[in-house]
């Protein structure tokens, strides 16, 4: 329990300083959230929480974000085969 309360306390944190954690409006944000996630990753076990949030966020602004949609068609053409 003690370990769920200091990952709830982490990620409260993070999103108050990182709020583009829960929504990423904006290229620089998503930029942001890339950098944020390498740094996270480094320590996985500790950073779970936030990990788990922000890593959906990435996939729904780049499936979405208008300056990937060349990038998603292409990629999508070589799932295809």
């Amino acid at each position: 329990m003690k370990h769920m309360t200091e990952s709830i306390t982490a990620l409260e944190s993070a999103i108050e300083q990182f709020p583009f954690i829960c929504e990423i409006r904006t290229p620089e944000e998503h930029n942001k959230a890339l950098l944020l996630m390498d740094q996270l990753i480094d320590d996985y076990d500790v950073n779970v929480a936030i990990i788990d949030v922000l890593w959906p966020t990435i996939e729904r602004y780049e499936k979405s974000a208008p300056e990937l949609t060349e990038f998603n068609d292409e990629l999508a053409k070589l799932n295809i085969g």
